[in-house]
């Protein structure tokens, strides 16, 4: 199925489109001058560099994943509906867009559960690491269904240096692996391999269908509710619903107050509404590849404020490892497309 949606998205951008599908041809032909891209990075930056410290926060305090993204979901939904009610474009809705979106949400769905289970014991740095190489797989992907070239030689040590780093790290901090159960780091393995998947089928989905941003993060999260909901219903997340009283919030915090819970998940629900509008945005103006690197450096932000107030103990070794990921990621420059081969017309 998978495999299908990428050839389809082939047909879609070689003049071969269903035309019952409506495709945004004035979007892609329209060049983006360079302060839009600079703005759309700038701005999805501050959100993606932000998101993960805040559902660290959100999922330390309330320990349950399924609540937590429903909460984040329901939060979004509800904000896109009452901007529809005061003149926000929400549209259009069909069938077929549904059809569409349905394989990118159930991977949205998952990624996002996969990885507030990761967080529950790794840091957000050893997240950001595992970030950090999926440039390499989302750039095979482009190749093999997207028709774009293979990187140039800076570019490719540029991905090598990235891998390294990321090899560095695990390196020095090997205890964490011992030290938390396996099943954190299956949970992370899901999450990367669905992030990449929706990191090259979302840049599909905006040259097939035209549909307002708006309408993007409608599908995205309120579709994603129920999905959660029966996730969290088969790997037992609401077994634990009966904890969530202000006392037990209170034990599990350290006597902190019960609202910094609250907070902290009313603050990730509202970072979580302006990533999607952002990433989406962004998402529209770069590759799938740049657009990966673009949420690998700017986790610089996360990495500071993640050892200053989450993880105080990381070495030296394992900041100046997880520098080299990000310095090697912003030498990489996204390869040409390739020339499409006129019998394929």
């Amino acid at each position: 199925t998978t495999m299908q949606g990428f050839r389809d998205h082939k047909n879609h951008t070689m003049g071969k489109a269903d035309p019952a599908v409506k495709t945004n041809q004035a979007g892609a032909d329209a060049e983006p001058t360079t302060m839009q891209v600079a703005m759309a990075i700038a701005a999805y930056s501050f959100c993606s560099s932000m998101m993960v410290v805040a559902n660290k926060f959100a999922i330390d305090a309330i320990q349950i994943s399924a609540v937590v993204t429903q909460v984040q979901f329901i939060f979004a939904t509800v904000t896109v509906l009452i901007m529809g009610l005061c003149g926000e474009e929400i549209g259009p809705f069909s069938l077929k867009i549904l059809k569409g979106y349905f394989i990118y949400i159930l991977a949205f769905a998952g990624g996002i559960y996969a990885n507030m289970q990761g967080l529950k014991k790794l840091s957000p740095e050893t997240t950001t690491v595992v970030r950090s190489c999926l440039p390499v797989i989302v750039l095979v992907i482009e190749y093999l269904f997207m028709g774009r070239g293979l990187p140039g030689w800076q570019s490719t040590l540029a991905l090598a240096g990235v891998v390294a780093g990321a090899a560095m790290y695990f390196n020095v901090t090997g205890g964490e692996v011992k030290e938390n159960e396996m099943s954190t780091y299956y949970w992370v393995l899901a999450w990367y391999l669905l992030l990449a998947f929706q990191m090259t089928y979302g840049k599909a989905l905006i040259k097939d269908y035209k549909i307002s941003t708006s309408g993007q993060v409608l599908y995205q999260n309120a579709l994603s509710i129920p999905m959660i909901a029966a996730l969290g219903l088969a790997v037992g997340d609401y077994n634990d619903v009966h904890r969530l009283s202000l006392h037990g919030l209170e034990v599990r915090l350290d006597g902190k107050p019960a609202d910094f819970a609250l907070i902290s998940l009313f603050i990730s629900s509202v970072i979580g509404v302006g990533i999607g509008y952002t990433a989406w945005a962004c998402r529209q103006l770069v590759t799938p590849t740049t657009f990966t690197l673009v949420g690998v450096v700017n986790k610089v932000f996360t990495i500071l404020v993640s050892i200053t107030f989450i993880n105080p103990n990381a070495t030296l070794y394992s900041v100046a490892s997880l520098a080299v990921c990000i310095g090697c990621g912003m030498l990489y420059s996204p390869p040409p497309m390739r020339p499409v081969d006129k019998k394929d017309e």
